[in-house]
């Protein structure tokens, strides 16, 4: 029997960067920003961003990370590079231990004490 184990680059690519870019676009939109000018600042699709907003993509617990992604946008807004702030909310993400813990959610043969995340 082939067990096939979740990467951890794997959760971050399928879950943790859709779940951030989600929050993101909430957070935008809730500011008065306009669709179109959304999905140039996340530099995807205005049909991406209006899936964002009407649930059509999944989101993904990640605890305490409000603070974060209002200073991702407020940085988005100011002209900072996506690379830049989607790079610094997944390390934050790490931190908060969130990333372990759908790791493990994922995928049952990850040991309780694994910490690689």
């Amino acid at each position: 029997m082939l067990i096939m184990v979740i990467l951890p680059q794997e959760v971050t690519v399928w879950y943790v960067i859709p779940t951030v870019r989600k929050l993101l676009t909430e957070n935008l939109h809730k500011k008065g920003i306009s669709n179109k000018h959304i999905a140039g600042l996340l530099e995807v699709t205005p049909s991406a961003v209006s899936q964002y907003l009407n649930n059509k993509r999944a989101l993904y617990a990640i605890k305490d990370l409000d603070e974060d992604i209002e200073y991702g946008a407020e940085s988005l807004m100011d002209g900072k590079p996506l690379i830049t702030v989607i790079n610094e909310l997944l390390v934050r993400v790490k931190e908060k231990g969130s990333m372990c813990e759908l790791h493990k959610a994922l995928d049952p043969s990850i040991p309780a004490d694994c910490g690689y995340c």
